[in-house]
């Protein structure tokens, strides 16, 4: 990674700073997901994460979904082969 990107400098002399890294989302597209229910054990899938929007956290699955549905982080479980 290019130290720029790191880091950035005032023109007027004032103190660096370092910049924040962009947030990185859990679940990567085609990752194999479960959907848990909140307040139970119960899960649901395994599914495919279609889409990520990574700076807010929210995933929409391969399965069909009220309106234009997206999930979020805590609502989703990756999948386990060895499970």
């Amino acid at each position: 990674m290019d130290p720029k990107d790191k880091f950035s400098f005032c023109e007027d002399g004032d103190r660096p700073w370092i910049n924040k890294y962009p947030k990185n989302a859990k679940f990567r597209p085609s990752d194999q997901v479960y959907v848990c229910v909140p307040g139970t054990t119960t899960r649901e899938g395994p599914y495919k994460v279609a889409a990520v929007k990574p700076e807010k956290g929210l995933y929409k699955l391969n399965i069909p979904m009220k309106g234009d549905s997206w999930l979020t982080e805590k609502e989703l479980e990756l999948y386990d082969d060895f499970e």
